[in-house]
């Protein structure tokens, strides 16, 4: 049996456009149905299918894909996608402080729609909707542009981004920044804690010139009257009947306050010095409120002065942030911050005069400082007494921390002396080292006398053998001496005698001799 899950009529549209869109269950299978409400809003109606149509024959070769719609007779019927919308992983990404992958997301979307769409030299914007840019030049036109695919209608489903909902495609030339802003703005809206989360200005982060600002700000204006006719959406007139409802003291009270000129203004020093020539209020208004300042930097500037206000004050500051012209985010601390207030808890400053400032110096890449606030009146007495209990607080502070300083000094001798002790200690035992060491050489030299003395009586009988030797050798030399001379003597008598010279004679005559 088929069942109705949710369902709502666009009643804040012209009659042209006014469809209902139902969410049916059936099986368990989901399924979306949308219906002109009039027979006005047929022609609506079908133009919806015929831009299913024109759209998957576009991007046919793309990483997009168009949710599934079959048209009947009196309806058109969509598939329900229940996967994740662009706008909840931008979001899963800023709840986890991860804002670098939540802009990487929407840079990877807003390049693909660029590469996927068809450009056209063309700049005839249908002016039946777009009645403001008459006054405007417009650059980088798209035709057939769905600018209704804002993150929160786009899902990704298996590597593709599949597109939910193209009610709004543009048979016209349209800018592509246009689609940009459009996504950025209502992301925005839709959730105003995403300002927070980003710390940053999406529109001037994706280039957005204040002219362009401007210009598509109207274009967007344009658009929802054409949507609209002339209906006014009930928000708006909640808006317009609760904007000045107070009652009637505070209504005085706010009345005189805005008297006192409770404003935020910023003076910038181009090298010269603070001058009014050199100024800007930035918030009109401020006054026991929280708010949202940002503060543009204009080039050369290389200071600024900032008068919170013109009464003595507790300015609370959640953050300051300083963002480059590459767009890149350093925060400021407020302790960093020269002011002539005091500064408590290291983001609270409390000012007991009628002229609270603080000065911010400025680097050459620095291009804008975004900060959130919280401003409350004080009396010059309370001003007065909070920053006296505050500084007595400082010099017990500073008073313990002296003596967590003596501690720790403390703590530094008596290192010092265990150190020396165990340097002592290391000493002692070299020491003894060294007396067991001489001990050794010692015995070492008593051993060595003693065999030098063995050595030396051993010398001093090996010497007297050498002598005896020696007597004896030169007793034989004189003995063999005579011998020879004797031998000598006795072969000279053999040579002279008659018998020896008569066997020479024989000798001569037989040839032997």
């Amino acid at each position: 049996m088929e069942s109705i899950l949710y369902s709502r009529i666009s009643e804040n549209r012209d009659g042209r456009f006014l469809l209902s869109t139902t969410i049916l269950e059936e099986d368990g299978i989901k399924r979306v149905q949308k219906k002109a409400v009039n027979k006005e809003a047929e022609n609506h109606l079908n133009k919806i299918y015929d831009n299913y149509l024109m759209l998957n024959k576009q991007y046919a070769s793309s990483d997009v894909s168009i949710c599934k719609c079959v048209k009947h007779s009196d309806s058109l019927e969509f598939d329900y996608c229940a996967g994740y919308s662009l706008e909840h992983l931008i979001d899963e990404q800023l709840k986890k402080g991860d804002v670098k992958t939540g802009l990487q997301i929407i840079e990877e979307f807003f390049e693909m729609m660029r590469e996927s769409s068809c450009k056209t030299d063309r700049a005839e914007v249908d002016t039946k909707i777009f009645q403001s840019v008459k006054q405007f030049k417009l650059d980088e036109c798209y035709l057939h542009l769905n600018i209704d695919a804002i993150f929160s209608n786009v899902f990704v489903v298996e590597d593709q981004y599949l597109m939910i909902d193209y009610e709004w495609v543009m048979d016209s030339p349209v800018p592509l920044k246009y689609f940009y802003y459009r996504c950025i703005l209502w992301f925005l809206n839709d959730n105003k804690n995403r300002v927070e989360q980003l710390k940053l200005d999406l529109f001037h982060y994706f280039g957005f010139t204040k002219k362009e600002l401007v210009m598509y700000g109207n274009m967007e204006n344009d658009f929802q009257c054409y949507v609209r006719g002339s209906k006014v959406p009930l928000w708006q007139i909640n808006a317009n009947l609760n904007h000045w409802k107070l009652p009637f003291e505070d209504y005085i009270r706010y009345e005189n306050r805005l008297k006192e000129k409770c404003q935020l203004k910023v003076y910038y020093d181009y090298g010269n010095g603070y001058s009014e020539k050199n100024s800007m209020i930035i918030v009109d208004k401020i006054f026991n409120e929280k708010a949202s300042v940002k503060l543009p930097i204009p080039e050369k500037c290389v200071s600024i002065r900032i008068d919170v206000a013109k009464y003595p004050c507790l300015l609370a500051i959640d953050h300051i942030i300083k963002v480059t012209d590459r767009y890149e985010l350093k925060e400021i601390k407020v302790s960093e911050i020269a002011t002539n207030g005091n500064v408590l808890n290291n983001d609270i400053l409390v000012f007991h005069t009628d002229e609270p400032h603080m000065y911010i110096e400025l680097l050459p890449c620095d291009n804008e400082i975004v900060m959130d606030i919280s401003l409350n009146e004080l009396s010059v007495n309370h001003a007065q007494k909070l920053s006296f209990v505050w500084e007595n607080l400082e010099d017990m502070k500073r008073q313990l921390k002296e003596c967590g300083d003596l501690k720790e000094i403390q703590k530094q001798y008596i290192d010092e002396l265990n150190n020396l002790c165990k340097e002592k200690d290391e000493y002692a035992k070299k020491l003894e080292k060294l007396c067991v060491e001489k001990d050794s050489y010692a015995n070492s030299l008593i051993e060595l006398c003693s065999q030098k003395d063995d050595d030396y009586r051993k010398i001093e009988v090996t010497h007297l053998n050498i002598a005896e030797n020696a007597e004896c050798l030169r007793k034989e030399l004189q003995s063999n001496a005579i011998q020879i001379h004797n031998l000598e003597s006795e072969l000279q008598k053999i040579k002279h005698s008659f018998w020896f010279r008569l066997l020479m004679k024989i000798k001569k005559l037989v040839g032997r001799g």
